[in-house]
């Protein structure tokens, strides 16, 4: 329902793929350090996934935990179709570290997932850290535990 101009943008935003795109908007969203907008994210991990976790509802003889470890594998398949960039590593890592508290019946805590998920990521390749795409997913995260944090000890008070 887009025009041209705007329909490219909307599908590289959505998708992650700058195809739509002209190449003087592509040098114009890299030169100007935005490259990150249309960059593959854990968002996309939630995208892709929903349709799977709404299929696997349907199966009721599965247990949740079953559940949630067959929906990392389309997860697994996306970070690979994405080159393993930092920001789905890290979706991929913190849900991994989800289901994993999910099965061992433990509470699961954001920034240790975080935490851990970094750790990995920079074992692996210790330049990630120089990666625009590392520090713009780690700080975005940090700084939503770090209002959710702020957040629930605001409530307590009110």
């Amino acid at each position: 329902y887009l025009d041209e101009n705007h329909s490219g943008w909307v599908m590289s935003v959505m998708t992650g793929d700058t195809g739509y795109l002209e190449r003087e908007e592509k040098e114009s969203l890299s030169f100007a350090g935005f490259s990150h907008l249309v960059a593959v994210s854990g968002a996309h991990i939630t995208f892709f996934s929903f349709p799977f976790e709404l299929l696997l509802k349907r199966f009721t003889q599965l247990g949740l935990p079953k559940k949630k470890l067959l929906l990392l594998i389309p997860m697994v398949f996306l970070w690979y179709a994405a080159g393993a960039s930092p920001s789905v590593t890290r979706a991929v890592v913190m849900a991994a570290y989800s289901v994993a508290a999910l099965c061992l019946r433990r509470h699961y805590d954001a920034a240790n997932a975080l935490g851990f998920s970094g750790l990995l990521q920079l074992i692996v390749n210790p330049y990630s850290v120089y990666n625009t795409g590392f520090l713009l997913s780690y700080g975005a995260v940090i700084c939503i535990i770090f209002i959710l944090f702020l957040y629930k000890k605001i409530n307590k008070f009110v």
